[in-house]
């Protein structure tokens, strides 16, 4: 299983072998920030104000393969999803013994 990541082998090839089942998946980077910020204002009569925000980012991150020649064999199911394979010079391979599976690729 590969999970997100950019993989080069310049002029050789990437060979990617299982005597199972091999996913090629997207992963996932994600950011949490959380900021409070307080104010006070007035003489007399003093008020605060609390202002909290929170902010959630995650972002899908693709496999990418990136080689002369790129082969993945698997000798049961081969799966992969949001993966870039990138083979200018050569040739791509994939090879499957049951299920293959190719989603958003």
């Amino acid at each position: 299983m590969l999970i997100g990541g950019t993989y080069q082998a310049g002029d050789a090839g990437i060979t990617i072998q299982s005597a199972g089942s091999t996913m090629l998946q997207a992963g996932q980077d994600s950011i949490y920030d959380k900021e409070t910020q307080v104010s006070k204002r007035g003489k007399i009569k003093r008020k605060t104000t609390v202002t909290t925000t929170t902010e959630q980012i995650a972002n899908g991150e693709a496999v990418k393969l990136n080689a002369n020649a790129i082969t993945v064999q698997a000798n049961d199911n081969l799966y992969a999803y949001a993966t870039e394979f990138n083979a200018p010079a050569g040739q791509i391979q994939l090879k499957s013994g049951e299920a293959l599976g190719l989603c958003a690729v």
